[in-house]
């Protein structure tokens, strides 16, 4: 993946999750329309949204997934995004399915970085805490030490930017100051990867 395929990815994923922050859509059944003068829609992300207009939900979610939660035939069988005269019609939840797509790109970058936050836990100098859910760097400054283990892999830093300069939540500053990693959610992530299928992405 490309830094420039990443930003138009996150930006959609960023955009479609801040539903909000936009006044001027309406609902259509599953859809959301949206006026195609939205920043989000145009230029660079028009070719990735006509190549969306083309899958169908049908597409995009395992078979055992789809057995699991029962979908009708007919929202199985509706596009992702369609196109209506100055609208684009953008099924619900698609803003997830992209998250998803980034972190399907990203898996082996994604298990790494699970690996490292276990080696992290060996350290002795008590400047990381954890329990079942949170990975707690007690100082900022060596978090940003620890992640320049990072700086040579553009694609680890594509993922570290996706957990901590979006709507993921999952690398944040708490507020005793301290970074906050919630490992829980990242390693769910590779659970929930697999109820997807990209193929036709």
């Amino acid at each position: 993946m490309t830094i420039d395929f990443y930003n138009e990815l996150q930006t959609l994923y960023v955009a479609l999750t801040k539903y909000p922050s936009y006044s001027d859509y309406y609902y259509n059944e599953n859809y959301k329309c949206f006026n195609n003068n939205y920043f989000f829609l145009r230029g660079e992300r028009t070719e990735f949204l006509e190549k969306l207009s083309e899958i169908s939900i049908i597409d995009i979610y395992s078979d055992t997934y789809k057995k699991e939660m029962f979908f009708s035939e007919k929202y199985l069988n509706q596009k992702l995004i369609t196109f209506d005269k100055d609208r684009i019609c953008i099924i619900d939840g698609l803003g997830q399915i992209i998250y998803y797509y980034i972190l399907h790109i990203l898996k082996i970058e994604l298990e790494e970085f699970i690996q490292e936050l276990e080696s992290s836990k060996t350290d002795l100098r008590g400047y990381v805490i954890f329990d079942d859910i949170y990975l707690k760097f007690n100082y900022v400054d060596f978090f940003e030490h620890w992640i320049k283990r990072f700086e040579e892999n553009e694609k680890m830093k594509m993922l570290i930017h996706l957990f901590t300069k979006t709507k993921s939540n999952v690398i944040t500053l708490n507020i005793s100051g301290e970074i906050e990693i919630n490992e829980k959610k990242i390693k769910k992530y590779l659970d929930t990867l697999k109820i997807f299928n990209y193929d036709k992405f």
